[in-house]
């Protein structure tokens, strides 16, 4: 019988940003709000499904726009979870703070994610529609840090901001903050694709080569590994929707974050029997990565992610096909790590 590893929780379908990238233009992902009650429902629905120690993600949305954000994120720790709460750091007060500050030592309680897009107020604001949403980003995120609470920053990289992620990103580092430069951005879950023309091209990608290779590479460790990593062609390709689901504000079950093919919805149907015998979940628990010609053909397979969302937006959500621009996506990217290797044992650089 397949074991719930990851459960995602839209608790909040609202957003007081309107980032021009987002994923989430679904018209079903736009209103709801998951109460505690719910939480302890679903909760209580997982236990013959789950495993003992489940990763839980609070995420919207914004989740601060739930008034019950506090008490879900608590529930969910008490419930044996790894929690990660997903926030843009807006509306979070120094007594939000404070009470987060009480976990910082709870096994519990993984991290705070945090998206900012820039240091520059100007270019961070216009990507979010949100005049004045950078300073409060930017303030949550040091208050965090003094906190003592783990704050991980996630930064998006596309054709507006990407001049300006080095400077986020080293300023971040000097602070001694996670952060990670995304990529590729990828498609819509409405499938329309109205988001790519934010997507770095392979052009821009040449031009951000050539900023983190300054100062030494200082900041090369954004195009991964020194060496590929193997993987197992006998490994589902879908795995992350073959061992979790996400619900959403209104109670819709989808199989993950960006993927909305609606499964059920928690008021009226069983999230066990969704998990356990749901059709598409039931293909996604039976297609593996060596299922793929492209994939057992692949020389940079391992530097592929396997992220299974740039697949299937790009495809409309069919099972079974690969998104070209993701898979050329991987090919620069392995370019990109062997020409910084390249350069840097020239230089002598470990």
């Amino acid at each position: 019988m397949p074991k719930l590893k990851n459960l995602d929780l839209e608790i909040s379908n609202p957003c007081n940003e309107h980032c021009i990238h987002c994923y989430r233009t679904c018209e079903q992902t736009k209103r709801g709000f998951l109460s505690i009650d719910d939480v302890k429902e679903i909760f209580d629905a997982i236990k013959p499904i789950r495993e003992e120690k489940i990763n839980v993600l609070l995420t919207g949305g914004e989740t601060l726009l739930n008034r019950d954000w506090r008490k879900i994120l608590v529930h969910s720790m008490e419930e044996n979870a790894r929690v990660t709460l997903f926030t843009n750091g807006t509306l979070m007060s120094d007594k939000d703070v404070q009470f987060l500050a009480k976990f910082k030592n709870n096994p519990h309680f993984k991290e705070v994610q945090i998206s900012l897009y820039s240091l520059q107020p100007e270019i961070h604001d216009a990507i979010t529609g949100f005049k004045g949403s950078c300073e409060k980003s930017l303030k949550t995120i040091s208050a965090l840090k003094a906190a003592g609470i783990q704050v991980f920053v996630s930064s998006p990289v596309m054709k507006s901001n990407m001049m300006t992620i080095p400077a986020l990103m080293r300023y971040m580092d000097n602070a001694e903050i996670g952060n990670c430069a995304n990529l590729f951005i990828f498609e819509n879950s409405d499938y329309e694709g109205v988001n790519i023309g934010h997507r770095l091209s392979v052009e821009d990608l040449e031009i951000f080569y050539a900023e983190t290779s300054k100062n030494n590479f200082e900041l090369g460790y954004v195009w991964g590994f020194s060496c590929k990593n193997g993987k197992d062609l006998n490994s589902l390709f879908y795995e992350y929707a073959a061992s979790g689901v996400l619900i959403s504000g209104d109670g819709s079950i989808y199989p993950m974050i960006g993927w909305y093919e609606k499964l059920g919805n928690i008021h009226k149907d069983s999230v066990e029997n969704v998990f356990l015998n749901n059709p598409l979940l039931a293909k996604c628990r039976q297609i593996k990565i060596g299922d793929f010609k492209e994939c057992r053909e692949c020389d940079d397979i391992g530097y592929c992610s396997f992220c299974p969302i740039s697949h299937l937006t790009a495809n409309k959500g069919q099972l079974g096909k690969l998104s070209k621009d993701y898979c050329d996506y991987v090919h620069l990217i392995r370019q990109m790590a062997e020409r910084r290797d390249a350069a840097k044992a020239e230089m002598k650089i470990g």
